[in-house]
């Protein structure tokens, strides 16, 4: 099966423990590295509250805009979202 997101919602707030981000975090790096294409690099790079970006900035990175966002400006943040996110580029000559 294909994805490109997983959102999950708890009926309650729910605390997190360093422990279980790591482990979340290492899953992810799996998931990241067993999928990423012949001559790159894909990992997670972002664990955090997840952004709000601007319509601008979502325009730039290709994300989906969130209608009530500003037009631009500083991206703020949802503590109650943690938020992963990966990053693939081109593996540079003779990067392993």
């Amino acid at each position: 099966m294909s994805i490109r997101k997983i959102e999950i919602s708890f009926a309650v707030p729910v605390d997190v423990t360093d422990d279980e981000m790591q482990l979340l975090d290492g899953m992810i790096q799996r998931i990241a590295k067993r999928n990423q294409p012949e001559g790159f690099l894909h990992w997670c790079a972002e664990v955090g509250a997840k952004p709000r970006w601007s319509k601008t900035d979502a325009r730039i990175f290709g994300l989906e805009t969130d209608p009530d966002a500003p037009e631009s400006g500083e991206p703020t943040f949802d503590d109650e979202v943690l938020y992963f996110a990966t990053c693939c580029r081109e593996r540079y000559e003779g990067e392993k």
